[in-house]
């Protein structure tokens, strides 16, 4: 019993650290699943966080829906 357990955790797959969140880039408000350095690399360095960071995807979405009138709308990074 104790080695099938330890096998199903050998080979159970890890959850990646989430980085998802509302961020402004180019004027724009974003809910992208990247890190801060991927997002800098593919967008400038006129970057900025919106909210805190979230564990999914969806939950940036809706956040940026529900805070900030949704993914488009017009921002500024100070």
């Amino acid at each position: 019993m104790r080695f099938a357990l330890a096998v199903a955790a050998l080979v159970a797959p890890v959850a990646a650290q989430a980085d998802d969140d509302v961020h402004c880039a180019s004027s724009r408000i974003a809910a992208v699943g990247r890190s801060p350095d991927q997002r800098r690399i593919a967008r400038g360095s006129g970057v900025c966080r919106m909210g805190p960071k979230l564990g999914f995807l969806s939950d940036a979405q809706f956040s940026a829906q529900r805070d900030v009138g949704g993914a488009g709308w017009t921002c500024l990074c100070r």
